[in-house]
């Protein structure tokens, strides 16, 4: 795991919202352009909700302040659903995997803390060639959890079920969390791992950690439309890795459906 997290940012977003009332159609033509420049898998992140996923060489899921949406070229893109409970005051990740085995779907996992203890994956199957789409919530608790902020990235390997989050908690410790297969089971299972942070004066509130654990699958901050206020203050460490304690500590439980 270690030898895979290539870099880690420490990224303080001051990206206000932006959308509004802008074209839709010149936001998915302007992910199509960037997306065809980048491998399949790669992640477009514009705001805190908004941001892109493709995969396939021409399409892409595109999460916008609530709805999940389909773009297939510079022409065409649907509306697949709209996010159940979703509140402006939650960042949400946005992570899809394909399973082989399985060719006319696509997995979207999008997931947010909901409080300090409760961390929800929101997992949505998505036939891409008729377009249906459904939904069931798996739900996290554990009072050790204690998020900074609302911020958490996420990583998906295609195949294996293999997802992996980051966050940083109020100790200003990062936190890797290894997520068993939630697909087959209403059962969470989390493996956890720990790494101070030197110079944590540096962190505050606003600050957000972000990985990049594969190499085939990048993730690009592209601020759309941004005022000259609006930017990214990135923090690299210099030697590309991160070093986690060798203790891991698991958690089981958790649950599908229904309402918290």
């Amino acid at each position: 795991m270690k030898s895979n997290l290539k870099i880690i940012f420490f990224l303080i977003f001051f990206c206000k919202y932006i959308l509004c009332q802008e074209n839709l159609n010149e936001i998915f033509n302007t992910t199509y352009y960037k997306m065809s420049q980048l491998p399949v898998g790669s992640t477009i992140y514009y705001t805190r909700n908004m941001k892109c996923v493709s995969y396939n060489m021409t399409s892409s899921i595109c999460l916008i302040n609530g709805s999940l949406y389909k773009i297939v070229g510079n022409d065409y893109h649907i509306l697949l659903t709209n996010i159940t409970g979703y509140s402006d005051s939650f960042y949400y990740e946005l992570n899809l995997y394909n399973d082989s085995d399985v060719d006319n779907y696509r997995h979207c996992i999008i997931t947010h803390f909901l409080n300090k203890n409760h961390l929800i994956f929101k997992f949505y199957p998505i036939n891409i060639n008729n377009n249906s789409i459904d939904n069931t919530d798996f739900y996290h608790y554990n009072e050790s959890l204690n998020p900074l902020n609302k911020g958490i990235n996420c990583h998906t390997k295609d195949n294996g079920y293999r997802f992996t989050c980051f966050y940083l908690n109020k100790e200003m410790k990062v936190i890797q969390m290894e997520i068993n297969t939630m697909n087959n089971t209403i059962n969470t299972n989390i493996t956890f791992k720990t790494a101070k942070i030197q110079n944590s004066y540096n962190l505050n509130n606003n600050t957000f950690i972000m990985s990049s654990l594969y190499n085939n699958k990048f993730k690009l901050f592209s601020c759309y439309k941004c005022s000259e206020n609006d930017y990214f203050n990135i923090y690299v460490k210099t030697n590309g890795n991160i070093d986690f304690e060798n203790d891991n500590e698991n958690h089981g439980g958790g649950y599908g459906g229904g309402n918290l």
